[in-house]
């Protein structure tokens, strides 16, 4: 479990970290650098971690139920609450998150995904997929 040190660093020290993280981050341009960052820089554990709480925040925008997102994604009702929480209240990085990936080529991909999911859970009944019935086969 990712924990953070007891000693505390000084507010000013920390902040001027946090700024050239920042930059680190936002002049990372090439998909596959930005891998190699995050590998660099994240356990797996917390790359899972990170990548779940963007696809709660997704399903959640879309009006997935809990019960879906909990068995979808395979994390629990109290993280689930969290990000609720956390979309009410700073949800900004959230909200810029999901604007950016609606806009890649690639955010067909990432919905199909979950509709696959969405899919597999309503199997053999049938549930209401972005916004239709589904109407495939049984």
């Amino acid at each position: 479990m990712t924990h953070v040190s007891r000693k505390k660093l000084e507010n000013n020290v920390l902040n001027k970290i946090l700024d050239f993280l920042v930059i680190s981050l936002t002049d990372i341009k090439d998909e596959g650098e930005m891998r190699d960052f995050l590998d660099a820089f994240l356990t797996s554990t917390e790359k899972i971690m990170l990548a779940k709480r963007l696809g709660v925040a997704y399903l959640l925008s879309e009006k997935w139920t809990e019960d879906q997102i909990s068995e979808a994604l395979c994390v629990g009702k109290p993280t689930i609450q969290r990000m609720k929480l956390w979309l009410k209240t700073e949800g900004k990085g959230y909200i810029l998150a999901l604007e950016i990936l609606k806009k890649n080529e690639k955010f067909e991909e990432f919905k199909g995904v979950f509709v696959a999911i969405l899919h597999k859970l309503a199997h053999p009944y049938r549930g209401l997929i972005s916004g239709a019935y589904y109407q495939g086969e049984d």
